[in-house]
């Protein structure tokens, strides 16, 4: 894991961007060559997609920027700027990194997600 070999918390994250870029999806390859996902969050920014059920037919929503951070009590989760449970929440946002300027934006701002990053 490359937080493992450098003590850096962010760094699967960092990794993550770096493969899928602001807002997009790692696929299987891409998750292979940073690590094996595991059930333990990773601290980072990331998008949590929402879908919902209207008049029988799936809907896509808006994302929700998602944040979580490692302290000494545990990991930490704000969604769209509420408080959540991170490793509840980590499986549905594992692959899909966001940069720390889109969750501000987005998250702290309220500004629409820029083009792209939504998908």
């Amino acid at each position: 894991m490359p937080e493992e070999r450098t003590g850096d918390a962010y760094a699967y994250w960092r990794a993550a961007l770096a493969l899928a870029g602001d807002g997009g999806r790692l696929t299987r390859q891409q998750v292979t060559e940073i690590g094996p996902l595991t059930a333990d969050p990773r601290c980072g920014f990331w998008r949590k997609r929402v879908k919902e059920t209207v008049n029988g037919k799936r809907v896509q929503r808006p994302s929700l920027p998602v944040a979580i951070w490692s302290t000494p009590e545990g990991f930490q989760c704000l969604v769209n700027g509420k408080p959540a449970e991170a490793s509840a929440l980590w499986s549905w946002v594992c692959t899909t990194p966001i940069s720390e300027q889109t969750y501000r934006a987005v998250a702290e701002r309220r500004e629409w997600w820029p083009e792209g990053t939504d998908r």
